[in-house]
């Protein structure tokens, strides 16, 4: 089944005149209502419900605003773009593509939106440049995005491939770690393959030694004396010096959702390096992402 089919030229909205992202929500909400009988104002309040977990929206002004309502077993898709940006969240959007589904979720509904993921990620211009409901329909079509197959993990992981190498500098790593907010980065070869990775808790452990990690209890401790030690040896020692080598905690980018689930549950990962056939990196996934693409999408 095609990611077109599935969407409803009465649903399609160009060049609404709206100036509240609130006001998308009451259009889409009438709209709704009208078309398959259901509660105008249990869909406004679906809408407005979903976005107290914050606003899905991207850089170029792209929203997915979705809801669940009770009683409700079907997936209604309903879009709307205005004729100028509207202020929503920390920024403005000028498309918004929303869900409606039950309060159970469904698997098409999961698959919707990462399809709508994966056309947002690869054409975000072509969408905010197209002007009407049928040129906007041809051109999902033109471009075969299917939601019958299972969720795979390259739909869902982060994939910017922030790694590091064994000969960089531990003071670097931690400073990727603050720039793109991780707390483990993949370690690679000069071939990009993957060797092992590099965890935030390994970082900290040059500050304290062995003997005192024997200890039950440093609370009596005041100072920062560890830390101040710390950051002299963050500037000499290298990734080579900490990193967990060989690390089995893999998977590849063609993965099921259900199996990563299983992995991160059975072994209490709270992340996983995503790989190719070859075992190069592609990205990272964590337990976080299952929380906001699954379980809270």
């Amino acid at each position: 089944m095609k990611l077109s089919s599935i969407l409803n030229k009465d649903l399609i909205f160009f060049d609404a005149d709206l100036k509240d992202y609130k006001k998308v929500y009451e259009l889409v909400s009438e709209k709704i209502s009208e078309k398959y009988n259901l509660n105008k104002k249990n869909i406004y309040q679906a809408f407005m419900e979903r976005d107290k977990l914050g606003h899905s929206l991207t850089p170029k002004g792209i929203a997915l605003p979705h809801g669940r309502i009770d009683n409700f077993d079907d997936l209604i898709i309903a879009i709307v773009k205005t004729k100028n940006s509207i202020s929503i969240a920390n920024g403005k959007a000028k498309l918004f593509i929303t869900l409606l589904t039950s309060n159970t979720g469904s698997h098409l509904y999961l698959k919707s939106l990462a399809g709508f993921a994966k056309l947002i990620s690869k054409y975000s211009d072509e969408c905010l440049n197209i002007s009407s409901r049928d040129e906007f329909i041809d051109f999902i079509n033109s471009l075969d995005i299917r939601v019958d197959e299972p969720i795979r993990i390259k739909e869902i992981m982060d994939d910017r491939k922030i790694v590091v190498r064994k000969n960089e500098k531990l003071t670097d790593v931690m400073d990727k770690m603050k720039k793109y907010d991780m707390t483990y980065l993949p370690v690679v070869d000069k071939n990009d393959h993957y060797i092992g990775k590099v965890e935030i808790v390994s970082i900290l452990k040059i500050a304290y030694p062995n003997y005192v990690l024997m200890m039950s209890d440093l609370s009596f401790l005041e100072n920062l004396r560890p830390f101040e030690d710390f950051a002299n040896k963050e500037k000499e020692l290298t990734v080579e010096d900490i990193y967990i080598k060989d690390d089995k905690k893999i998977i590849n980018e063609n993965g099921t959702i259900i199996g990563l689930g299983f992995l991160l549950v059975k072994n209490k990962w709270h992340h996983i390096t995503v790989v190719n056939e070859d075992n190069e990196v592609l990205g990272v996934i964590t337990a976080r992402d299952m929380l906001h693409n699954i379980i809270r999408a």
